[in-house]
């Protein structure tokens, strides 16, 4: 049966009341529960939901529920969760939502067996990303299929780009930007000349041009040898700017008092006061932006080189809680979304006439009914997140070549030795969550600006060494070795 007419016998069983609205899915039909990061969707998503269940129940049993827990939120809500030992089915995870941290706290279940006799067609859909979720051969997570590597540059407000002349493609450093801010800072009262927000404040954002290797983005093998990010003096130059740059007025004014998380910088993305901001590229990031805010955003020169990096690898996955009862069918469901063009779309974008329309059937162009800010309609925005962007619609202000655009990217990329790595913190988990302990102290007033990093970097430091951040730092580097000795057999 075509997409499209499945999606109009959802849409009449919904509106005949039929099912759902005399009491809910099918009895056959089980709900296993996503938990993951996002804006909270409105009531829409109920819709979304119901229509997922008519159409997977019939397939596997089991339709999904997804629940988006608020950026600021997240961390502390996850860990709470796990730390309770609630039930749950299918998780986010990545490597920098703690999933080292997690596997070494048995959190997940490994999903070999689940995979080969419930849903073997994700070995073939997500192929090499599967590498950055295997743990001493063991899978402990789903990643999802996007770019292979990354890069990071600007992105700005078209508007501001246009009145001001502003040569986005020549910028290609802070040092460069800064003059810029300040035009902003002097002739834009009540525009945000940068925004500092997660992942991307200035010191963030820098980061990801090394390797990675442990921690998520905490340990990095920096010219040969592992050392923690704050042990690296290129850090504390990038802290150096955050501080100046926050003396001089760039960032948001809620840096002062509730922080640099996403809820501080949404508003300003909502509303356009803003002049540049700073991410992960890859092709189509603009695009992206402007179908999430509703106002055309705009990509600078690329910073840094993309890298295909282990981080990139399971930097967007989805585990099983250990304390799952509906693991057979959280893997089908995880199988359905790497597999199921209809069924992926639907959980992205929601449905089709009620939520978008159907631009260019051939080439998959859809246009949302409303903006994804305009608290209307269905859009999470969260297609790196909800498995297999290469099977996802394109909106209308995408590049139509998006996903050839992406292969040349990824074809481009260099590639770090260390790819298929993944860190065992089992051996030193005692110290490296008491340096996680230490960093939640500092790190707050350090991306925000709100310290001089000189003045705490000695004492910052030294709570590292005392936490046992050396002993982290030389385990790695013995994995690493061994790593990457094996590599050369």
């Amino acid at each position: 049966m075509k997409y499209r007419t499945v999606l109009v016998l959802v849409l009449l069983a919904l509106a005949a009341g039929a099912a759902f609205a005399a009491g809910g899915p099918p009895e056959e039909a089980v709900a296993v529960k996503i938990l993951m990061p996002g804006g909270p969707q409105p009531a829409a998503a109920n819709m979304v939901f119901e229509a997922a269940a008519k159409y997977a129940g019939p397939k596997i049993g089991a339709y999904p529920v997804i629940e988006f827990v608020p950026w600021d939120n997240w961390p502390n809500r996850k860990r709470l969760l796990l730390q309770a030992g609630e039930e749950m089915d299918i998780v986010f995870t990545a490597s920098w939502s703690d999933f080292a941290a997690e596997v070494s706290r048995n959190a997940w279940l490994p999903l070999n067996d689940l995979i080969d006799k419930n849903a073997p067609k994700i070995k073939t859909a997500v192929g090499v990303f599967l590498q950055g979720a295997t743990v001493n051969g063991k899978i402990y997570a789903v990643p999802t299929v996007k770019e292979q590597a990354e890069g990071t540059g600007f992105l700005y407000n078209k508007k501001f780009v246009d009145k001001y002349n502003v040569p986005i493609m020549q910028i290609k450093s802070f040092a460069e930007l800064e003059p810029w801010l300040q035009k902003i800072k002097d002739n834009e009262p009540g525009i945000v000349p940068y925004l500092n927000g997660n992942p991307a404040t200035p010191s963030e954002t820098g980061r990801y041009h090394w390797d990675a290797v442990g921690g998520g983005r905490e340990f990095y093998l920096y010219k040969g040898k592992v050392l923690h990010a704050y042990f690296i003096d290129e850090v504390w130059d990038m802290l150096k700017v955050t501080r100046s740059w926050y003396q001089k007025g760039f960032f948001q004014p809620e840096v002062d008092d509730v922080g640099i998380e996403d809820m501080a910088t949404n508003k300003y993305l909502s509303s356009g006061k803003w002049f540049a901001w700073s991410h992960v590229s890859h092709p189509g990031k603009a695009p992206e932006q402007t179908a999430a805010w509703g106002y055309p955003i705009v990509a600078g020169g690329q910073v840094w080189r993309q890298m295909v990096t282990k981080n990139i690898l399971n930097g967007s996955m989805d585990a099983i809680s250990r304390t799952s009862k509906k693991a057979v069918l959280a893997i089908k469901i995880l199988e359905l979304m790497n597999t199921d063009k209809f069924f992926n779309n639907l959980l992205n974008y929601g449905i089709e006439g009620v939520h978008y329309d159907l631009v260019d059937n051939a080439k998959g162009i859809i246009k949302p009914r409303k903006p994804a800010n305009s608290g209307e309609g269905y859009s999470p925005n969260m297609q790196w997140a909800l498995q297999n962007q290469f099977m996802t619609y394109l909106s209308t202000s995408d590049d139509p070549n998006k996903w050839e655009l992406y292969k040349k990217y990824n074809a481009e990329a260099g590639l770090y030795d260390t790819i298929g790595f993944i860190e065992d913190m089992t051996p030193v988990q005692t110290q490296f969550a008491s340096v996680t302990s230490v960093i939640e102290a500092y790190r707050p007033q350090l991306m925000r600006g709100l310290v001089d990093p000189m003045s705490v970097k000695a004492e910052f430091q030294k709570k590292l060494t005392d936490a046992g951040v050396k002993a982290v730092e030389a385990e790695l580097q013995k994995q690493v070795d061994v790593f990457l000795a094996a590599k050369k057999k």
